[in-house]
C-alpha cells in the first residue's frame, strides 16, 4: 500500500502526470508546435477535460461570432478563469476566430485575446473591437455574463434546472441535427438543457470569484484606500454582532 502511494505521488508530481491547465500561452504553443491553421484543427488537440467544460449560447449578444439555436456559440472554460469562444462552423460569421478571456493572477485583472486564423494566425491582446463590450468602468477588460439564476439565450438558462418546453425543444433539435457534426463532434454534449445548467453555474461562480479579486485589487491600489479602513472596520464589527 505504501509503495502504491509513492507511485501515485510520483505520477502527480512529474510534469507528465500533472493535469494540463489551458491558458493563452498554452494555446499559442499548441498552435505553433502543431502548425495549426484553423479552429477545426485546434479543437481535437485541446485536453479532453477542457472540452468537457462547455456552455452553449444560442442567443448571443456577441455580434462578432454567429449563434443560433441549431448552431450555438460555444464557450470552453477553465477553473483559472480562462475561457475560449467560437462559433459552430468555419463558414459562419466569425468562424475563423477564437475569442478568449483570461485572468492574470499577478495583476488580478482580466485580459482579452483574439486569434484570427484567416490572418496567419494573428494574435491580438485587448483588441478595440472586443473592448467595446468588455471594458469595465475602469477601462479594463471584464467578462460579460448574466448572474444567477437566469442566463437568457444560454442552453441551461435557469439555475433551478427547469428550463421550460421551448428551450428543451430547441436543444433536442440541436442535439439531433447538429451536435454530432462539425466542431460540436469534439465537445461534450449534455443529454438535455437541464443538465447544461451545471457548467453555466460553474462558469458564473469562477468569474464572480475573479471579479471579486479584481475589485479588491482596484480598492487596495487606490491612493486613498487607507482613509476608508476605519469605516470598513466598523462595518465588519457591526456585521459580526448581527
Amino acid at each position: 500500500m505504501k509503495r502504491l502511494k509513492l507511485i501515485l505521488l510520483f505520477i502527480l508530481l512529474t510534469p507528465t502526470g500533472r493535469a494540463v491547465q489551458v491558458d493563452l500561452p498554452y494555446v499559442e504553443r499548441l498552435i505553433a508546435d502543431n502548425d495549426i491553421s484553423s479552429v477545426d484543427q485546434l479543437l481535437p488537440l485541446l485536453p479532453e477535460s477542457f472540452r468537457k467544460n462547455v456552455v452553449y449560447i444560442y442567443g448571443s449578444k456577441n455580434n462578432a461570432q454567429f449563434a443560433s439555436p441549431d448552431q450555438p456559440r460555444t464557450i470552453l472554460f477553465e477553473e483559472n478563469s480562462f475561457a475560449m469562444a467560437f462559433t459552430g462552423k468555419a463558414e459562419s460569421k466569425g468562424g475563423q476566430t477564437l475569442e478568449m478571456l483570461g485572468f492574470d493572477t499577478n495583476k488580478n485583472e482580466y485580459y482579452l485575446a483574439n486569434i484570427d486564423f484567416s490572418k496567419g494566425p494573428e494574435v491580438k491582446i485587448n483588441p478595440p473591437a472586443c473592448m467595446v463590450c468588455h471594458a469595465g468602468s475602469d477601462g479594463k477588460p471584464k467578462p460579460k455574463i448574466d448572474s444567477l439564476p437566469f442566463w437568457p439565450g444560454w442552453y441551461g438558462s435557469l439555475s433551478s434546472g427547469d428550463v421550460g418546453d421551448i428551450e428543451y425543444s430547441l436543444y433536442e433539435k440541436f442535439k439531433k441535427d447538429s451536435a454530432h457534426l462539425d466542431r460540436y463532434a469534439h465537445l461534450h454534449i449534455p443529454p438535455d438543457p437541464n443538465h447544461a445548467t451545471a457548467p453555466v453555474t460553474t462558469l458564473t461562480r469562477i468569474h464572480t470569484e475573479s471579479l471579486a479579486l479584481s475589485l479588491a485589487q482596484r480598492f487596495f491600489s487606490h491612493p486613498t484606500y487607507k482613509d476608508y479602513l476605519p469605516a470598513l472596520s466598523e462595518i465588519a464589527t457591526y456585521k459580526s454582532l448581527l
